[in-house]
């Protein structure tokens, strides 16, 4: 490891320790600027929640962590399209470049997810939320703990090579922040428990409230990324009633726009589709089942689809 790396890694710990509001977008540009090789351009990371999910993911997470499309999602989109609906900030990454931080392959137990059900999963005492986040070359996991989503390790991997790798024990301080805020603020948006999801409105309007400002999206231009970042980790334990109100909440952004009869991940859907300056970016939602399959993000004049990130969930033990 060079001495570059050396010094964005420490940085990448110091991040562990701090908020992780902004952290993601700081952490993933000091870390690609501290490479000499650009790295290969693909999709974003999922983004799931907290810092170190944020940090870990390379931007990666959830973002924290999340599978998908914008850069503190933790995702790459394709180039094409990431030079068509992202800004001169976002760092160019060629094909050459080593893998940016891989500390420890997870080891936790992983799951194919099961048959697709409107209900979604339940999660037993003493077993884990799987998350998984898959396009063409990359792959994007996490580990969640049910109640309050807490994220206790995350893994990436680009053409099948690990590129983000953080276990049980480097996520072991963070995890236990986030453990602390759930106990002392309980449920929430934020962090939140099957049964407090089945609490939200289902008042459009209301809901669109209520989860931009848990989530500290008040701004329409990031309304709609940041609700599909929380969606990635939150949507195995959503319930029928409130998925079906999302999608009538986030239909109410200026720039949105639902269309029915599309087909993608071999299932019949809906999309979602928010058209801003940054290009397109969406939902794909299971018509069957109202489930949220997936999430997109492309420049203007591509097929949305053609850059999806594919969410699957299971349940796994500890």
């Amino acid at each position: 490891m060079s001495d570059k790396e050396m010094q964005a890694l420490k940085e990448f710990r110091a991040d562990l320790s701090s908020d992780v509001d902004g952290a993601r977008a700081r952490v993933r540009h000091r870390i690609t600027r501290a490479i000499d090789e650009p790295a290969p351009k693909r999709r974003w990371l999922p983004a799931t929640v907290t810092a170190a999910a944020a940090a870990t993911v390379l931007v990666g997470t959830v973002g924290l962590l999340r599978p998908g499309p914008w850069a503190d999602g933790g995702r790459q989109q394709p180039a094409e399209a990431r030079s068509a609906s992202h800004s001169s900030a976002e760092p160019d990454r060629s094909a050459t470049a080593k893998p940016v931080i891989a500390e420890s392959p997870v080891t936790l137990p992983r799951a194919e997810p099961g048959p697709l059900t409107a209900d979604g999963l339940t999660i037993g005492a003493g077993q884990l939320l799987y998350i998984r986040g898959r396009a063409a070359g990359y792959q994007h996991e996490l580990w969640a703990e049910p109640d309050g989503v807490i994220i206790i390790a995350i893994q990436r991997e680009d053409e099948g090579r690990i590129t983000v790798g953080v276990d049980e024990a480097a996520m072991h301080d963070e995890a236990a922040k986030q453990r602390a805020t759930f106990a002392f603020e309980g449920p929430s948006v934020r962090y939140p428990t099957r049964e407090y999801l089945a609490s939200l409105p289902t008042n459009p309007a209301a809901l669109r409230a209520k989860l931009s400002s848990g989530l500290g999206a008040e701004r329409n231009d990031r309304e709609f990324k940041v609700v599909v970042e929380w969606l990635y980790r939150a949507e195995p334990i959503l319930t029928p009633a409130v998925r079906a109100a999302i999608v009538r909440a986030l239909d109410t952004l200026p720039g949105t726009r639902i269309t029915d009869g599309a087909y993608a991940f071999g299932r019949s859907v809906s999309v979602v589709e928010y058209h801003g300056d940054r290009g397109t970016e969406g939902l794909i939602v299971d018509t069957e089942t109202g489930r949220f399959l997936g999430e997109f993000a492309a420049g203007p004049g591509l097929d949305p689809l053609s850059t999806a990130t594919h969410w699957e969930y299971a349940v796994v033990d500890r």
